[in-house]
């Protein structure tokens, strides 16, 4: 989760440079905490399992409420920071076909939200070449709907 996070806030970081309107530090700190709500979804004792809360509520309501939390124990935080920081953990799937309860509504939004399923999508790939160097083609992977072409 932390390494998915931390490549997440580096491709966005790359893509805030090329925009000077875009908060960089927004950028930063919403792709750090974009998927923060895992941390109440999945428990990981012998091996890793969806919590009850998880399953009813997901992740993006789980991250919501850890922010919302950790927020109010710091005084006189930025009002607008804060809701623009509940914006990105809320629409970070970007579709409300994705479970996203808002489409992204600041740049920084949409720059996290496409980096985080650039980097869940690289990650197929990179599992697939290691799982399968040999092969041309990896087996159907059924989150992205295809084959991938691994030479």
């Amino acid at each position: 989760l932390w390494e998915h996070s931390v490549r997440v806030a580096e491709i966005a970081e790359e893509i805030a440079r090329l925009y000077p309107k875009m908060d960089g530090g927004l950028v930063m700190t919403g792709a750090l905490l974009h998927d923060i709500g895992k941390v109440g979804e999945y428990s990981y004792t012998r091996g890793i399992k969806v919590t009850t809360e998880g399953r009813l509520l997901g992740h993006i309501i789980l991250g919501i409420e850890i922010l919302t939390d950790e927020i109010a124990k710091i005084p006189n935080f930025p009002r607008e920071l804060r809701s623009k920081l509940l914006h990105i953990i809320t629409s970070h799937h970007g579709k409300y076909e994705w479970q996203s309860p808002k489409k992204p509504k600041l740049m920084e939004a949409l720059v996290i939200h496409y980096a985080d399923a650039m980097d869940a999508e690289l990650f197929h790939f990179e599992q697939a070449k290691e799982n399968h160097p040999d092969d041309e083609w990896s087996p159907y992977i059924p989150s992205m709907e295809r084959c991938l072409y691994l030479k």
